[in-house]
């Protein structure tokens, strides 16, 4: 019984360095553009995340062409309707909690920002944003370390109450 107690303490400790080790390691970051073909702006825009990519390789860049492709501008309106922000045109970009319209000094300064802050927190990607609240996973990410804590604490207190009735 001592021995599995033990196992069982080594298991929890192994548990919570696992924690540590994944959030250690650099998050993926997805953005995602819609761009139009032809759009000179939109040019831009892909040339200047093509060499973002290269700078940052957890940086992943998902296009849509919205001109010739309805699906694609469809979902271009649900994504501002999710992000609560009207479309301006193209280059049109979503990534973390930010929508984008056009391409300029102040986009590229938001873009990087915003790369960098996710590769350092996880960050919801802009097509998994919900129609309700803001994407942010925080929540999630507590309840899993606490759910295992106590579920650790029920074994641990089973354990020990079948130890002390067997003396």
């Amino acid at each position: 019984m001592k021995k599995l107690f033990i196992l069982l303490v080594g298991l929890i400790s192994l548990g919570f360095c696992s924690f540590g080790v994944a959030n250690a390691q650099a998050n993926q970051v997805d953005l995602v553009l819609f761009y139009g073909e032809g759009c000179t702006y939109c040019s831009k825009a892909q040339v200047y995340l093509d060499d973002l990519q290269k700078e940052y390789p957890s940086l992943n860049v998902i296009e849509y062409e919205v001109y010739n492709d309805q699906e694609n501008y469809d979902l271009l309106d649900e994504t501002a309707f999710a992000y609560g922000v009207e479309v301006k045109g193209v280059p049109t970009i979503f990534i973390n909690n930010d929508a984008l319209s056009g391409f300029n000094d102040s986009t590229v300064s938001k873009i990087k920002g915003n790369v960098e802050y996710c590769i350092e927190n996880e960050c919801t990607s802009p097509l998994n944003q919900s129609l309700v609240g803001d994407g942010n996973d925080s929540l999630k990410n507590f309840i899993a370390p606490v759910v295992f804590v106590l579920i650790t604490l029920i074994i641990v207190f089973f354990f020990k109450k079948h130890t002390g009735k067997k003396r």
